[in-house]
């Protein structure tokens, strides 16, 4: 049997991983969720990842994104994501508490390939992550598969709107 996809979750704020994770599994999504809690581990996960015969760490099939992170923002990653050869076909959500539009557009423009606001009730985590599921199956498609079912068009779109279940 193939080993399920990892999502890699970038989010610092423990409540909010904690949900996440909740979210997940009451939209029946099994897989293994990679957690990291700054910008620079997002980074060291997904070099080590690139490098698999010596770290062991596997290319996620999608990566939830929060802009808020501690020492490199959510923008800098995404940016340095975005050069990594290896990692282009990983589709990257931004995963946020910010409903600003110029986040979404800046986001959008780096590379996203959907920006998602954090919904403020449980219920609206788990309907967005059904979204997800809905989008991306069980997450076991390849990653170009994945990325070009996830929002379709929305990477180039001139006003990419926040997505709020």
């Amino acid at each position: 049997m193939a080993e399920q996809a990892i999502i890699l979750l970038a989010d610092d704020n423990p409540s909010d991983v904690a949900l996440t994770q909740r979210a997940l599994q009451a939209a029946h999504l099994p897989n293994r969720v990679q957690i990291v809690a700054t910008g620079q581990e997002v980074i060291e996960y997904l070099t080590g990842a690139i490098h698999a015969r010596h770290s062991g760490a596997r290319i996620p099939l999608l990566i939830l994104l929060d802009l808020s992170l501690p020492d490199l923002t959510g923008f800098e990653v995404l940016e340095w994501i975005r050069t990594q050869e290896s990692l282009a076909n990983v589709p990257v959500v931004i995963y946020t508490g910010s409903e600003n539009a110029s986040d979404a557009n800046r986001a959008m423009h780096l590379g996203a390939n959907s920006y998602w606001v954090k919904p403020s009730s449980f219920q609206g985590l788990v309907s967005l992550m059904q979204l997800l599921k809905t989008k991306i199956g069980a997450l076991e498609l390849t990653p170009k598969r994945a990325m070009s079912s996830l929002d379709p068009g929305r990477r180039t779109g001139p006003h990419p709107r926040p997505l709020r279940p």
